[in-house]
């Protein structure tokens, strides 16, 4: 069997040494009609970085990635993507002959007024003017086919996050939110795409849970949420009304759930107490009453249903492997109706390895996903709302490294990889959203 996947908090550490200047292809305006190109360079010494060209070009190109000059914080480290807001013209069309139903007609930019803003206090909220500016001064909060994850590309063991768009086929902008000195990890991207939920260790005591606002670049505050022990394994509820997360203060881990307006802790009456067992994973459904987590209560790790209204714990059996009670199943997501779970295990009879199972919990069968493990080890599914879309994370590749992949369920039998030039770099802990 392959080495584990990397913790959810990646170690952290001097950052990796960068000698030589980069030349790095950047891919597609956010905002706007037709892509841009541009190659930029960055001196290490320095830190800063200039642009050689740029110009309209048709089909999008694979994302890129850039280290750009320093902001406040010591955050300057951001996936490679040109912003653009000004009128441009109408975009050429696809290799087919035809533009895709999404492109013609984009999405206007987002109001100050987000649902996310609104529920999540905190928020700055800059970046909503539609006055023409640079592209540096601009935030990105477009895309609707978006996957968020964690990587360690360009420096290995260092993780920053990433938000690839499937459709447009790059990255989208995420200006100041990664750290030149710390790695990031186990990002959650909420329903409406324009929150990230991650875990980082930039606080003064453990890990933190930290949430950055799409459209204005900045962090949200929680206040009440971090403490000064360890909070990991951030996920919003579908319809991003509360956050839950993972906190180890009373000496084993333990679920908690904030609802959004006032961060206030929201009582789990069965999931708080102080036995001598851990409670991680949270994969909440639209309201997060009810949610799937791991714990190990039983034993093994195994997955186990919270409903809030009745105070009911109980194995989630339907998906649980009675012949093999040795194995471990981890890495839950769910729809946000709560039919369908996904989730990894090292059960026997799999292909080798973990492997990714989905089933379906209005039947309670199985959802076949013919092409999505192997021999090696698949992890970290994540699902979108619809339950037609799967990414998930896997070690299959020749050079043995993580990749992100993503997979049209019922549809397909080959799933797509997300590409990057680095391929002994790691990719993990995918987050979809798909409109």
């Amino acid at each position: 069997m392959a080495s584990p996947p990397p913790p959810r908090v990646a170690p952290t550490g001097a950052p990796t040494k960068h000698v030589g200047s980069v030349g790095l292809a950047m891919t597609r305006v956010v905002r706007g009609d037709v892509v841009r190109e541009a190659t930029y360079t960055f001196a290490p010494s320095s830190g800063a970085h200039k642009q050689n060209r740029s110009q309209a070009r048709g089909p999008l190109g694979p994302g890129g990635h850039m280290r750009a000059s320093a902001t406040p914080g010591g955050l300057h480290r951001s996936p490679a993507l040109i912003v653009c807001r000004a009128p441009l013209p109408a975009r050429p069309s696809n290799s087919s002959g035809t533009t895709p139903e999404a492109l013609k007609n984009p999405r206007p930019p987002r109001s100050c007024s987000l649902m996310a803003a609104v529920l999540f206090v905190g928020l700055a909220a800059a970046g909503c003017s539609t006055k023409q500016t640079s592209p540096a001064e601009l935030c990105d909060s477009g895309g609707t086919d978006l996957i968020a994850f964690a990587s360690d590309r360009g420096h290995h063991g260092q993780y920053d996050l990433y938000l690839y768009d499937v459709e447009g086929g790059g990255y989208r902008l995420l200006r100041n939110l990664n750290s030149a000195t710390v790695s990031d990890s186990s990002p959650s991207l909420s329903g409406d795409d324009q929150l990230i939920a991650f875990v980082s260790p930039r606080g003064t005591s453990g890990t933190d849970i930290l949430m950055y606002a799409r459209a204005s670049c900045s962090f949200v505050g929680l206040q009440g949420v971090n403490s000064a022990g360890n909070e990991t394994d951030p996920a919003f509820s579908a319809d991003i009304s509360r956050l839950l997360f993972v906190r180890d203060t009373l000496g084993h881990r333990r679920i908690r759930m904030v609802s959004a307006g006032t961060v206030s802790i929201v009582p789990l009456p069965g999931l708080d107490t102080p036995t001598a067992f851990d409670d991680w994973s949270p994969a909440p459904d639209r309201t997060g009453d009810n949610l799937v987590f791991v714990s190990n209560r039983g034993g093994y790790p195994h997955l186990y249903l919270y409903q809030r209204d009745s105070l009911r714990v109980e194995p989630l059996l339907v998906t649980r492997d009675t012949l093999d009670v040795g194995s471990t199943d981890l890495d839950p997501a769910v729809t946000p109706d709560g039919r369908f779970v996904c989730f990894a295990s090292n059960r026997s009879g799999g292909h080798g390895g973990f492997d990714v199972y989905l089933y379906d919990l209005t039947s309670g069968q199985p959802v076949p996903l013919p092409g999505v493990n192997s021999a090696r080890n698949e992890r970290h599914p994540s699902i979108n709302a619809a339950g037609t879309l799967l990414a998930y994370q896997s070690d299959s590749s020749a050079a043995g490294s993580w990749s992100v992949r993503f997979y049209d369920i019922g549809v397909s039998t080959a799933p797509q990889t997300i590409a990057r030039m680095d391929t002994t770099a790691n990719d993990v802990q995918p987050s979809v959203v798909f409109h």
